[in-house]
């Protein structure tokens, strides 16, 4: 299905999100709530990692969001940007280097 066959509502809501980052289909997720998500899996990462390695699986879109807020994204849009920008091949392992320094690490 190309992008020109969606429904109406959601061709509506795809160009109105950026301005409204609150927004979101029925039963969907809204871009503030998919950026508390991944600020989420960030702090849980955090934690797990200072036992030893962490392993986050998802989409790309959500790896993208995760890796968004570890580089600073301030703003639900900045996140969703990132993430639909964000490249992983399947079935690959994301080779991140953390930063030393206080607080969640950030990624390069």
């Amino acid at each position: 299905m190309s992008p020109d066959e969606y429904p109406t509502e959601y061709q509506a809501w795809c160009s109105e999100r950026l301005r409204d980052p609150d927004s979101a289909l029925h039963g969907g997720e809204s871009l503030t709530a998919l950026r508390q998500r991944a600020m989420e899996a960030v702090s849980r990462a955090h934690e797990a990692a200072q036992q030893g390695v962490a392993l986050i699986v998802s989409h790309r879109v959500f790896i993208g969001a995760v890796a968004a807020n570890l580089n600073g994204a301030r703003s639900p849009q900045d996140t969703f940007q990132a993430a639909r920008d964000f490249r992983l091949g399947p079935a690959m392992v994301w080779p991140a280097c953390p930063t030393r320094r206080a607080g969640p690490p950030r990624w390069r």
